[in-house]
């Protein structure tokens, strides 16, 4: 603390730890640092770098290091003093002159090594695999019921133009009013097939969509859930069974074309979406 104070205001001198005490976590240990500048209100720099102290084969501390760029100018040992250690330099003209005081071996290990012992302790299968699981028990699915009777519904999607849009130079784009219909921007070319693959029915309806219209348009199967506890496995299983990759609901997909059954058909026409509906009894 009473460095902190000494150099407070000089913008040359930061205070280096080469480690962390046994024992004690990074976090716990970057808080320590850090409440060592709030108590003193020191802007000295206060940094827990082991880079610098092997870089000058520094063991004993306290050292007083002098860059230049990226070039050590000088390392003097035993002092904590700034000026007396420009002194020492300037007395012996070597960039390790004597020490000046006595030096105590570092109590703190290097960081960097304390880190690669802990990395070499992690089982990070483990980890993976907890992940892997975490993945299906946080995920939210819709959870959709199956479609009691077969229709079609029709959507717009043209929005109004709620107000004038103009450019940066003032020019009008859209007027207040306009109806703008993104399918005359950009054409909707796939073909959204939602199931739940809890039901075999389903699972054949989508791979019957994929032989019939995969040449015509992107066939997207998308699933509104699955088996919890297969996981990855019952994931894997349901793209094994139509022969491609599969994706789940998201609640936007859901939301803009008001998906309430499975299995469901999205796909556009004439400037409008149209989503298909498909009753039990109707499926192969």
């Amino acid at each position: 603390k009473n460095l902190l104070k000494e150099y407070h205001g000089n913008r040359e001198v930061e205070l280096v730890f080469r480690g962390i005490p046994d024992g004690v976590s990074l976090q716990d240990a970057l808080a320590k640092v850090q409440r060592l500048s709030l108590e003193t209100k020191s802007n000295t720099p206060v940094l827990i770098n082991p880079v610098l102290f092997g870089e000058s084969g520094i063991e004993t501390v306290p050292q007083i290091r002098k860059v230049s760029g990226k070039q050590t100018v000088y390392v003097v040992s035993g002092t904590t003093s700034v000026q007396a250690a420009e002194e020492q330099y300037q007395k012996f003209k070597s960039p390790k002159p004597n020490a000046i005081g006595p030096g105590l071996r570092i109590a703190e290990r290097d960081l960097i090594e304390v880190m690669k012992e802990r990395l070499a302790r992690v089982n990070f299968a483990e980890l993976k695999d907890k992940a892997l699981r975490r993945f299906w028990s946080n995920q939210v699915f819709a959870e959709l019921v199956p479609a009691p009777t077969s229709r079609v519904r029709k959507l717009d999607p043209s929005v109004v133009v709620p107000q004038d849009i103009t450019g940066a130079d003032g020019t009008l784009i859209h007027k207040a009013g306009d109806h703008i219909n993104p399918l005359d921007i950009r054409p909707f070319t796939q073909r959204l097939v939602i199931i739940d693959p809890g039901y075999e029915k389903q699972i054949n309806f989508a791979k019957a969509q994929i032989e019939k219209y995969s040449d015509k348009q992107n066939v997207v199967i998308i699933l509104s859930e699955v088996d919890r506890e297969k996981g990855w496995d019952g994931f894997t299983e349901v793209q094994n069974k139509v022969g491609r990759a599969v994706y789940i609901l998201k609640d936007d997909v859901r939301t803009r074309f008001s998906i309430d059954f499975t299995p469901s058909v999205v796909t556009a026409a004439d400037k409008n979406f149209y989503i298909e509906e498909v009753a039990g009894e109707s499926l192969p």
